[in-house]
């Protein structure tokens, strides 16, 4: 039964993985990073940069959902 579960385990970790390369691009997040000064240990740049993308889409999500809402498709299509 040990081996079931630590197969189980694996499996778990290989799913969350592809699920976290789904989400993110690491390639283009590691870019990001690398556009702070070395000197920089809080990363001040990047982080507004993915704050404002963030905030971009919350926004454009709730834009969606009135315009679902409203069933008003050319708004969606824009």
């Amino acid at each position: 039964m040990s081996n079931n579960s630590e197969r189980d385990h694996s499996d778990s970790e290989e799913d969350e993985d592809d699920l976290s390369n789904e989400i993110l691009d690491l390639d283009a997040f590691n870019q990001l990073l690398s556009m702070d000064d070395d000197t920089d240990e809080d990363y001040e740049f990047s982080r507004e940069i993915v704050q404002s993308y963030l905030e971009q889409a919350k926004s454009t999500f709730a834009d969606m959902d009135q315009a679902l809402s409203a069933k008003d498709l050319s708004k969606l299509s824009s």
